[in-house]
């Protein structure tokens, strides 16, 4: 299910499902300063490797938010919509690829300010 919020898409409830150990959300929301967020809440059923990487339309990764093995648990990320340099990204068409052991989740992102 996607909704326009803002600036960006928000998908909801997407992919891996929580019978297989784990539990996947993705909200847009607005931080303290007003500046559009994207924010992802996944939790663990077991100790894994995990990884989400942003890419834009061509396929570059434009930022790593996770990459590493998690233990059992809840988590939360926050892309600021920044690059891996700090610079803003630009109004466009973004991929989010996470992965939780043996399984992934690859799903689209439509970024306009």
């Amino acid at each position: 299910m996607a909704n326009a919020i803002g600036g960006v898409i928000k998908i909801k409830e997407v992919g891996i499902k929580e019978e297989e150990n784990c539990r996947f959300e993705v909200r847009n929301t607005k931080n303290v300063t007003g500046r559009e967020e994207f924010r992802i809440f996944y939790s663990v059923g077991e100790r894994s490797y995990v990884s989400l990487v942003i890419y834009d339309v061509c396929g570059r990764k434009v930022r790593t938010l996770v990459k590493g093995v998690k233990e059992k648990g809840k988590y939360e990320v926050k892309w600021d919509m920044k690059d891996g340099d700090g610079k803003d990204i630009k109004n466009g068409i973004y991929f989010y690829h996470f992965k939780l052991g043996e399984k992934s989740i690859k799903k689209k992102i439509i970024y306009l300010k």
